[in-house]
């Protein structure tokens, strides 16, 4: 057995036989003669997706009478590989030697980039034409290109075996077709085979066919591939195979390896059978088209299986860079037995021509020599104060990379680099009041100096110049230097200020009231108002008296200024209601004052306020009331010193309780005003009264708080000032004090006053012990009143003794609650009567008081 194998996975061998059908033209018909004037075709992208979508052929057809015929054209499209992919016909009228162009639509089938041409020939006609090399390139959807990975032929003294394996371009599953034909050396189809199977993008799935001759002979094997749903196909292969091969030979192994500048082929061939037989290999090397560039010849003896391992080398240094493969042919006694491929050999070298201009550099640069299907990375890098303007690669633009990478690499190439100088821009931006110059933003270049001078406008000052966002302060001109960055100045201006110092006297004021701060070139007003009780006394803008004027207005302001107002008194002390004169009612309004029932301006305070001692009280009443009626006669001489008693309050609660103020030497007071407190949530003040003569002011409407003013107008009646009338809110204790207490003789002398401050105790609030108190009035007649204290809840009675022991009567008062019994309400009542309603005779009597476990005796005595 013997077999040959073909080692197809990237680089594929086509042997064409189609083209000698050319040479068979048919016979002109034609009275006249139809040819072609002009011939041309390019690839059309029809729906601007970026690819090709059909290839048009355009012609001019002229013909060599003037007559109007129907010519038919036909063309065939042919692929890289010499494969029909499409056959197109089309009839066009045609005039004379008329100019006219004539267009026929080619796609090829399978849609697949490559290149492609195309034979244009006329019906009934000898005149034929061809297009080459016509570059087609699809878009995105074109269909996967199944093509021949691997091929294996074995020879068998009864059969022939082809093993093979076909992959797609695009990693997708694909239905193929492959068709495989047996010939003799006649030509004639001894037998065909065909499968149909699921391809793999790079996966092995090795097929296999057997065939079976019936004669000896040099066999041509045909091997066509179709992907799905395509009536061409994708890929062919041509083989010429001996059979049987009791006479042939095989390459027992055969490999390639490089070294330097030379390849060298390995091979060792046995025969298949132990006989001596003359054999030569011929080892051919070509390059990706197709091309023998050298080969190499050596005969020598081989015996049966004998390892006889040749080589053969190839100087490769001279060769372009490319993709190669070595056929190797068996010659057994002069005739091809078996062929041996081995591609996929990359040779040769390309040079990468990369260069730069000043101000920067490429690195690697220069000449820059590389092997087939190699990569090399380039790195642009500017010069300090430059940039990448632009990359050019094989003349093509780029733009402004740092790096290039080429990559499998196979042909020559360049790569140039231009640098240009960086620029920079300084942004100017200027505020209202004036101006820099330059005034609009300039680009400047890397390492240069640039001036800015800064002019604030008439009535503006430079306020702050800040360069790239940072103060600099109030600059009027700034340089950069040595720019090595963009940058901005931004100049700010503030308009001219100006002071008006404003100053005004005690009564009065000037609105605005403090000084105050105009801008350039503008006018402020001013208001001058004197207070209650002044009047403007007089004016002075500068220093310089404008007299009593109630306004100004200083205009177009360009300096500082000042103002200044004086103001004098324009009232009566001691008029409050500034009525133009001092009267009775003016101390009824201060008295009214005093005690928080009316409110005063700050003004009528100040009027109030007599005596200038700074404070308003009831001395002030009483002078404002002595100037209304004349001064009053200096009054009997005062003791000095006088006494406030308060006495102490009982009762329950919801009763109404009275207390009078009394002050000892009460002839010796004029006025006088009194503050007291108390306890809100035990007693409420309802009012204040007074039977003497006098101007009286009270206030009891704020809780816990009575006020009382008074100036007399006459002699006061005994030692009582006034009472003031409570409602007792809770049976509970509170203190009643005098907070504020001030009286003045008529003198107006203020009397030293001693205080006796007072309290209110419930007669509800238990007692601290059990007690009985002594009888009121005692002595009495008819009746008298038992008053008592419980500590605690009891049954109360009192019995009543005369002198000698004798029960008198008896005063049952039932169960009563712990507390004071005092008040006549409260306490025990005897009406002076025995147990039988008699009158009793005066004289000494004893009563008893018997509560719980207490039993306490007193005395009493009944007058006639």
């Amino acid at each position: 057995m013997w077999a040959i194998h073909f080692n197809l996975t990237k680089q594929k061998v086509f042997l064409f036989v189609f083209f000698f059908i050319m040479l068979i033209a048919p016979a002109r018909v034609f009275s006249f003669t139809p040819f072609f004037f002009d011939v041309e075709a390019f690839s059309v992208d029809e729906n601007d997706d970026g690819g090709d979508d059909y290839i048009l052929a355009r012609f001019d057809i002229d013909l060599d009478e003037e007559v109007t015929a129907n010519i038919t054209v036909n063309a065939k499209l042919y692929n890289s590989t010499g494969v029909t992919v499409d056959t197109e016909a089309k009839s066009y009228q045609v005039i004379g030697q008329q100019a006219g162009y004539y267009e026929l639509r080619l796609d090829p089938i399978p849609n697949i980039a490559g290149t492609y041409s195309i034979y244009l020939t006329i019906t009934n006609s000898s005149e034929t034409a061809s297009i080459s090399n016509i570059s087609y390139s699809p878009g995105a959807g074109s269909k996967p290109i199944p093509y021949f990975a691997d091929i294996i032929i074995k020879t068998k003294p009864d059969s022939i075996i082809v093993e093979f394996d076909v992959d797609l371009v695009q990693e997708i599953l694909s239905d193929v077709k492959v068709e495989i034909t047996l010939s003799d050396s006649d030509g004639i189809r001894v037998d065909s085979q065909f499968i149909n199977y699921k391809s793999f993008f790079e996966d092995i799935d090795y097929k296999t066919m057997t065939f079976k001759p019936s004669k000896e002979d040099l066999y041509l094997i045909t091997f066509l591939v179709y992907p799905q749903g395509v009536g061409s196909y994708t890929d062919s292969y041509l083989a010429n195979v001996i059979y049987p091969p009791g006479s042939g030979a095989f390459f027992k192994t055969y490999k390639s390896s490089i070294s330097g500048d030379s390849l060298r082929v390995d091979f060792d061939v046995d025969l298949y059978y132990n006989i001596k037989e003359i054999v030569s290999v011929e080892v051919i090397l070509y390059d990706s088209t197709n091309d023998p560039v050298d080969y190499k010849y050596i005969s020598y003896f081989t015996y049966g299986t004998n390892n006889d391992a040749k080589n053969v080398m190839f100087e490769t240094s001279k060769l372009h860079g490319d993709i190669y493969y070595v056929e190797l042919i068996i010659y057994v006694d002069n005739y091809p037995s078996t062929y041996g491929y081995i591609t996929d050999i990359a040779l040769g070298s390309f040079i990468v021509n990369a260069k730069a201009n000043n101000n920067g550099k490429i690195v690697p640069s220069g000449e820059v020599i590389l092997k087939y299907g190699a990569s090399q990375k380039f790195a642009i890098t500017p010069s300090e104060g430059y940039h990448i303007l632009d990359v050019k690669v094989d003349d093509e633009s780029k733009g402004a990379l740092d790096t290039y990478e080429f990559k499998d690499i196979k042909a020559n190439h360049s790569i140039e680099a231009t640098f240009a100088i960086d620029k920079y821009t300084i942004k100017v931006k200027t505020g209202e009041g004036g101006n820099i110059s330059p005034a609009e933003n300039i680009t400047v270049e890397h390492g240069a100096s640039q001036k800015f001078t800064i002019t604030p406008s008439e009535g503006y000052r430079i306020a702050d110049v800040k360069v790239d966002d940072e103060s600099k302060g109030a600059l009027d001109n700034y340089e950069f230097k040595d720019i090595k960055a963009n940058h901005s100045i931004e100049a700010n201006f503030a308009i001219d200020k100006y002071t008006i110092s404003v100053k005004t006297g005690e009564g009065g004021n000037i609105s605005p009231a403090e000084n105050i701060t105009v801008e350039h070139g503008a006018s402020q007003k001013f208001a001058i108002t004197p207070s209650e009780g002044y009047r403007i006394a007089d004016v002075k803008i500068n220093g310089e008296s404008k007299g009593k004027i109630t306004e100004y207005i200083f205009n177009n302001v360009k300096s500082d200024n000042t103002i200044e107002a004086s103001f004098e008194l324009d009232y009566i002390k001691g008029d409050v209601n500034e009525d133009g004169a001092i009267k009775s009612n003016d101390a009824q309004i201060v008295l009214l004052y005093l005690v928080q029932l009316k409110t005063l301006t700050e003004h009528q305070i100040m009027l109030a306020d007599i005596d200038d001692n700074g404070i308003v009280n009831i001395k002030d009443v009483m002078i404002i009331l002595q100037k209304s009626v004349g001064l009053l006669a200096p009054p009997q001489k005062s003791h000095g010193q006088i006494s406030m008693k308060l006495p102490e309050l009982h009762g329950i609660a919801n009763e109404y309780v009275t207390m009078p103020i009394k002050i000892d030497n009460i002839k010796d007071v004029a006025c006088g005003f009194i503050r007291l407190s108390y306890n809100s949530k035990v007693l409420k003040a309802i009012q204040v009264n007074s039977d003497n003569n006098m101007l009286l002011a009270s206030n009891v409407d704020e809780d816990g708080t009575i006020y009382i003013g008074f100036i007399f107008n006459d002699s006061p009646n005994g030692m009582a000032l006034s009472d003031i009338k409570f409602q007792i809110l809770s049976d509970d204790v509170s203190n009643i004090s005098i907070t504020e207490a001030e009286f003045y003789s008529a003198d107006r002398t203020k009397l030293v006053t001693k205080q006796v401050d007072s309290f209110f105790r419930s007669w509800a609030i238990p007692a601290e012990n059990n007690a009985l108190f002594q009888n009121y009035p005692n002595p009495f007649n008819p009746e008298t009143w038992i008053p008592f204290q419980l500590k605690s809840d009891s049954y109360v009675s009192i019995v009543i003794y005369s002198q000698t022991g004798e029960l008198v009567k008896t005063l049952d008062l039932g169960h009563k609650p712990a507390g004071v019994y005092i008040t006549n309400g409260r306490a025990g009542y005897w009406d002076g009567k025995n147990s039988s309603g008699e009158k009793v005779a005066s004289g000494v009597y004893f009563y008893s008081l018997k509560a719980g476990k207490f039993h306490a005796i007193r005395k009493m005595i009944i007058l006639e």
